[in-house]
């Protein structure tokens, strides 16, 4: 259904009623069409619309002249649990664009309000997302605070790779797979069989379940998982698993490879325990080190978990912040305070590709 916002020429509709193909082709005028965030046909379908937390929702802005597409503001589903397993509904604001000749007439805040009124208040609970520097103000204004800033921590793994990137000008020509770096105990996700990735996976989820929580954590049951770390079109990612002498699993670390200034590093995404303890997470992330042939490793965990202190443990240090923005929706559609939901359990997995 198509409705008037007001002061402008454009009509309005949901965001599903639009064909992919032209919301793609708006994107890839702003928005990363390479990488990890790579923003394809399938890459959409992943992210917005086989999300095991539901299909995303949002709005679409058309000019009433021509009828052509000129913004989108779409909202990713997401499920959050607090630490006594209640969950919280949320919503991500993300992907959003303007055509580069509608920008500076307020589009982003009215179809953000638009947006926000459409939202199903009873379900819907929590709005959060990382915007960039230039977007965050525009949030601010919208009524969302900065809930958190994020420290992305870093360690150097292998000095050569700096030394023979900045000290003799060569960049690090490893390749982005994982045969070529890793000892072994890194495995692709397509090189292990569905049988085993499902156990594992399963694994994983139940580990979550028994992880020590200080705050909302995303509700990692094992579709998510596969979601977020099998099905992901642009990334291969790798799992680093531990096992016991009598062949039980005892950690599974994930991890997706990244090129930065001519030297790849490992970003870990998760880090999963058969007992997560302090000294369980950095023995971990100690033997991640080194079964990979990387130059740095980077992670980012919550303050007062285990693995923030394993990370402090093993020398990493913060070398980036990232703005957490929240806003929590009231009954009758107005922003609250959202400081009752009390504070953030992230992980790196989290925070990027979205």
């Amino acid at each position: 259904m198509h409705r008037k916002l007001s002061g402008d020429e454009l009509s309005i509709t949901p965001l599903a009623s639009v064909d992919t193909l032209k919301i793609l082709d708006l994107l890839c005028g702003s928005l990363s069409t390479v990488g990890a965030t790579a923003k394809t046909a399938k890459f959409w379908q992943w992210k917005h619309e086989d999300n095991p937390f539901g299909v995303s929702v949002g709005l679409c802005a058309h000019s009433t002249g021509n009828s052509s597409l000129v913004a989108v503001r779409p909202f990713m589903k997401w499920a959050l649990r607090l630490p006594d397993q209640s969950v919280v509904c949320a919503l991500r604001p993300v992907d959003t664009v303007t055509h580069p000749d509608w920008r500076g007439k307020g589009l982003f805040t009215k179809l953000t309000r638009a947006a926000i009124d459409d939202v199903d208040k009873d379900s819907a609970k929590l709005l959060f997302n990382t915007p960039n520097s230039s977007s965050f103000p525009g949030y601010i204004k919208l009524g969302w605070s900065c809930a958190e800033e994020l420290a992305v921590a870093i360690k150097i793994n292998r000095v050569s790779h700096f030394v023979s990137r900045f000290l003799l000008n060569r960049r690090i020509e490893v390749g982005l797979k994982w045969s070529n770096i890793s000892a072994g105990g890194t495995k692709s996700a397509t090189s292990v069989s569905e049988n085993e990735l499902n156990s594992v996976l399963a694994w994983c989820a139940e580990a979550d379940d028994r992880r020590p929580a200080v705050g909302l954590r995303t509700f990692r049951n094992i579709e998510f998982l596969k979601w977020r770390y099998v099905d992901q079109p642009n990334v291969d990612y790798g799992f680093f698993i531990r096992k016991r002498d009598d062949g039980q699993l005892e950690s599974v670390v994930v991890v997706r490879l990244e090129e930065r200034k001519g030297i790849v590093g490992a970003l870990i995404q998760d880090v999963f325990l058969g007992d997560s303890t302090e000294k369980s997470v950095a023995n971990a992330l100690k033997c991640l080190g080194r079964d990979l042939n990387v130059g740095f490793l980077a992670a980012h965990f919550a303050h007062g978990t285990n693995e923030y202190s394993a990370l402090r443990r093993n020398l990493f240090f913060p070398v980036k912040k990232i703005k957490l923005a929240t806003r929590s929706l009231s009954e009758d559609g107005k922003f609250s305070d959202s400081s009752e939901f009390g504070s953030w359990d992230l992980s790196l997995s989290d925070i990027e590709v979205f």
